[in-house]
């Protein structure tokens, strides 16, 4: 333990703080992604849309309770994919 404070001693300031904001960044990096990979993947749902169409369309999704994201200043509408069943 005293050699790795020696050590951090022969570092000096500058240095130290170099490696701390590598640190930080690579940390900051790991969240980022860790939050990334836990949203669900979205696909387009509508596109190319009037924004009274847009309009309609959050309404319904929103009294749907289903999620989606606007893209393309909301003409755009991402949703996740849906799986619809096998036909009999």
């Amino acid at each position: 333990m005293e050699s790795l404070r020696a050590f951090v001693r022969t570092l000096g300031p500058v240095r130290l703080a170099v490696l701390g904001s590598v640190a930080l960044a690579l940390a900051g990096f790991f969240i980022w992604m860790i939050a990334r990979a836990a949203q669900p993947p979205m696909a387009l749902l509508y596109g190319d849309l009037e924004v009274s169409e847009a309009a309609k369309i959050t309404a319904q999704l929103d009294a749907a309770r289903i999620p989606y994201q606007l893209n393309g200043g909301g003409l755009r509408f991402l949703s996740r994919p849906i799986r619809l069943p096998a036909p009999a």
